[in-house]
């Protein structure tokens, strides 16, 4: 609106043409002049507001008048804060210049800074002084600047003012600026009347906002009472470490009675006290700024996080999902849709909108939730734009409201419809449970867009319904089962076909299926997961060549040659799994140098397996292992030791004897892994991945879990 942008300018004009006049002499009328034509502008800009607010037709010139009149305006305004800082620097202390240096322009005053930050972050919590004392011109106003303008000054208190005081300062003048300047930074809503507000009525308006800054700065010593201490613990976990609401809160709680009765009530209201309570206003209006901040295409995806529960915490992969198919998230050329929404989350996150409670082995972020108070601004904004209505538990309809609902369900599917290949511009994926399939029709190739499809049952639809998969060309993840002899060579030429193919889930028919994937001829190059259920007679030799693997997952191979030297040069692997007989070798040796990224391994159900070793340099970043069953490996492996990022190892089903060198007070080989901050033995007590006892060993303690 033109209005909004051009009256700030139009005031701030007024004001300086009015100081300037009080300078000069005999331009009164002059400047009366002017004033007029300004206002007049001003109203006419205002009902140019008020018609286009009212859909009302505007002629083209005064659309044309308009624009170029706002990027005058742009242009004056800058041409303004150019002449205010001229006058000031000629008006003012020469002092003042020091207040506008950039870091990059001051050098030599590091050390002084930062022992004068101690002094203020770290020193006593009781009011003190401290003086900067030297002679004019070394640079004392510079370093008490950088000082107070440093983010670590800044977060430790919660009012804070820059004052200048000359020989001859005004008491009145100083008190006002700093109630000012203390409001402005927590965004508080300035004193009505406070130009006019006299010495004594300035130093009671501090005083009280000053005492509003802890809830028992004049009652109880200081100290929160014993019966309010359970629930003032609660009200701080409400904040979630937002430093800006605890201290807000903790004005508003000063105003309340003492009782559990009115702290409880607080508590629970706390999202309706947020609108209405002047105490909140600024933590109010600063989340609410932070909403208003975002671009106009992470609006709709944040306010999307209020249909989630409250303190739930939601998987990031399907919260994306859900933006793509809103249609908030937006194609970029040669991205997919869901990387696009992952960028989303992530500046979303990075603007500290949304919080992380949990990620993936590879550091991408896996859940992320909501803070609270946010959560109360984004159910306001949501019920205001009718964005969508989240039901309370008293509702049992959206009767009255035309929000949009959308419910989602998850239908079992065991194969695609036939007339399926008609959607083709279909972007989404079919993804079925780990343990079924879906089978494909004919006419499968018209989803050219289609970027996840899993899991394809191969022992349907013939040859010729594999070829197919090879037009798919923008799949990204791609899971078989039921794999044969006779399909594999078609199988393995349309993944060769498959370019951007970033997830490869292969499972054969039978564990004593031999698969060869060799004759993949170009393997696609982006692939980042590769998880091979399958008997081979040997590792296919492009599975090196794969500089972005991430995770490898192998099962069944019955591999008789060492697989740990095909994989330990991978760059950028972060898990591995050797499982299912997929090694029915004697000895796997970790060699020095190899695996330099690898996090989690797993080595389970070797029944060959009778010697593991690890050279000192392998594997420097492993953060978890887990070994067993291998009912022949007989002693703890050697070299252990030489993992000294190890936080997590764990023993399933090994032989007793085994178990017995790992005693803490008598077992020979304990002084292998006593580093190793978390180490379990598991036991089998049932049937399912579930049912394992794990017991935790520590020194001379030992702690049943039951990982159920």
């Amino acid at each position: 609106m033109a209005e909004t942008v051009v009256s700030p300018l139009i005031d701030k004009l007024i004001s300086i043409l009015t100081q300037e006049a009080e300078l000069l002499s005999g331009i009164d009328g002059e400047v009366a002049d002017i004033k007029d034509e300004l206002e007049s502008i001003q109203s006419f800009l205002k009902d140019a507001d008020a018609r286009a607010a009212a859909e009302e037709d505007m002629s083209e010139g005064v659309k044309t008048w308009v624009k170029q009149l706002r990027e005058v305006a742009l242009r004056i305004d800058v041409f303004i804060d150019e002449y205010l800082l001229q006058m000031n620097v000629r008006r003012t202390d020469p002092r003042k210049d020091a207040l506008y240096l950039e870091d990059g322009d001051v050098v030599g005053i590091e050390s002084s800074r930062d022992e004068l930050i101690g002094w203020l972050v770290e020193g006593s919590s009781y009011r003190s002084v401290v003086s900067l004392v030297g002679m004019g011109g070394l640079g004392k106003t510079t370093l008490a600047k950088k000082v107070y303008d440093h983010q670590l000054v800044k977060g430790h208190f919660d009012c804070y003012a820059w004052i200048s005081a000359s020989e001859s300062f005004n008491v009145e003048d100083l008190l006002r600026n700093m109630i000012k300047q203390f409001r402005k930074a927590r965004m508080d809503p300035l004193v009505a009347g406070i130009d006019a507000m006299d010495e004594d009525s300035l130093i009671n308006e501090l005083r009280e906002y000053l005492r509003q800054k802890r809830a028992f700065q004049f009652d109880f010593e200081g100290h929160c009472p014993l019966a309010l201490e359970k629930l003032s613990h609660y009200i701080v976990e409400k904040c979630e470490g937002l430093p800006l609401a605890i201290v807000a809160i903790g004005g508003l709680l000063s105003t309340k009675d003492k009782t559990i009765f009115e702290w409880q009530n607080l508590y629970d209201s706390l999202g309706f006290e947020l609108g209405r309570n002047p105490h909140l206003a600024g933590v109010n209006k600063i989340l609410s700024l932070s909403y208003e901040d975002l671009p106009y295409h992470l609006k709709s995806c944040f306010l999307y996080l209020g249909m989630y529960p409250e303190d739930y915490s939601i998987n990031c992969v399907r919260l994306i999902r859900q933006w793509v198919a809103e249609g908030f998230v937006k194609e970029i050329k040669n991205k997919m849709l869901e990387e696009v929404g992952r960028g989303y989350l992530i500046e979303l996150i990075h603007r500290s909108l949304v919080q992380v409670s949990e990620v993936n082995f590879d550091g991408e972020v896996r859940r992320c939730r909501l803070h609270d108070l946010f959560r109360e601004i984004v159910l306001q904004k949501m019920e205001d734009l009718s964005f969508c209505h989240v039901l309370s538990r008293e509702e049992s309809s959206f009767e009255g409201t035309n929000s949009p609902l959308i419910n989602r369900w998850n239908a079992p599917l065991d194969h695609i419809p036939e007339d399926v290949g008609s959607l083709f511009h279909l972007r989404v994926e079919f993804s079925l449970a780990v343990e079924k399939g879906v089978k494909i029709q004919k006419g499968i190739e018209c989803l050219k867009y289609l970027q996840k499809l899993y899991h394809v049952e191969l022992n349907h639809g013939g040859v010729d319904l594999i070829k197919e998969l090879g037009k798919l060309r923008q799949l990204r993840k791609l899971g078989v089962k039921n794999l044969t002899k006779e399909t594999m060579r078609a199988l393995c030429a349309s993944i060769g076909m498959m370019n951007h193919l970033e997830s490869l889930d292969v499972s054969s028919i039978s564990e004593d299926e031999i698969i060869d994937l060799q004759s993949i001829s170009s393997p696609p190059q982006c692939l980042q997961r590769l998880q091979l259920k399958c008997c081979l007679e040997k590792l296919p030799e492009w599975i090196p060549q794969l500089q972005h693997l991430v995770r490898i997952n192998i099962y069944w191979s019955k591999l008789s040659d060492d697989p740990l030297k095909a994989f330990q040069n991978l760059p950028n692997l972060l898990e591995l799994s050797i499982s299912r007989q997929a090694y029915i070798g004697e000895q796997l040796h970790f060699q020095k140098g190899g695996f330099p990224k690898l996090k989690i391994l797993y080595l389970k159900h070797l029944n060959g397996l009778y010697s593991l070793m690890i050279d000192k340099g392998a594997s420097p970043l492993l953060e978890k292992f887990v070994i067993g069953p291998c009912p022949q490996l007989k002693e703890v492996p050697s070299g252990i030791q030489h993992l000294r990022n190890l936080k997590d190892l764990r023993f399933q089903n090994m032989p007793k004897e085994f178990d017995e060198s790992l005693d803490p007070e008598q077992g020979s080989c304990f002084w292998i892994v006593e580093h190793v901050p978390v180490i379990y033995r598991g036991k089998k007590i049932g049937t399912g991945y579930y049912g394992i006892e794990w017991i935790r060993i520590h020194r001379s303690k030992q702690i049943n879990q039951n990982c159920l």
